[in-house]
């Protein structure tokens, strides 16, 4: 008797925050450049890192397969993080703005990844094999497919995204030189 295989989702965010300063909206950038690094090393306003895991019980008769598959995803948001300081009220309401659009953007980074690990729950969820060691080599490889086009979509969005950010009155306001 084959025992279709449950399997649920769950995530888990933590933000970090790294400091940067200025008291102007062009040394605010500056700093921000500084201290913003993406995981290849390319400046990055902000970031998500994720990592994916699965906990499950096995049915190893007459093929191993998922009994309970839990599939885990758990993301790190890093922001800059405006150190206190004296300057322009203008100045600091745009960087508000601009801030707060970081974070909506990392967010939907993490949305993205979500649809991923619901992509690979569906997948890893019909999976068998005749051992265990074999599984868990099929999980994998189905998982490094499934990341392939999730960063690959996650770089897309990004590409997208760069000319709405040029258009945020904190970056018009460095350009502008303030």
């Amino acid at each position: 008797m084959t025992i279709p295989a449950s399997a649920t989702v769950s995530q888990k965010s933590t933000y970090n925050y790294f400091k940067i300063q200025g008291s102007s909206a062009r040394e605010i950038y500056t700093s921000l450049l500084k201290h913003a690094k993406g995981p290849a090393g390319h400046d990055a306003y902000a970031t998500t890192a994720i990592q994916v895991f699965q906990k499950s019980k096995l049915l190893t008769a007459p093929n191993c397969r998922f009994q309970k598959l839990q599939i885990y995803a758990t993301f790190k948001i890093t922001l800059p993080k405006l150190q206190s300081a004296s300057r322009p009220a203008a100045t600091q309401k745009t960087w508000q703005g601009f801030s707060t659009a970081l974070q909506t953007h990392e967010e939907h980074h993490r949305s993205l990844w979500m649809a991923c690990a619901a992509k690979l729950e569906q997948a890893a969820a019909g999976l068998s094999a005749k051992n265990c060691k074999a599984l868990t080599a099929k999980f994998k490889t189905v998982w490094k497919a499934i990341e392939t086009d999730c960063t690959r979509e996650n770089n897309n969005f990004d590409r997208a995204e760069q000319k709405s950010l040029l258009l945020q009155p904190f970056i018009k306001m460095v350009i502008g030189g303030r």
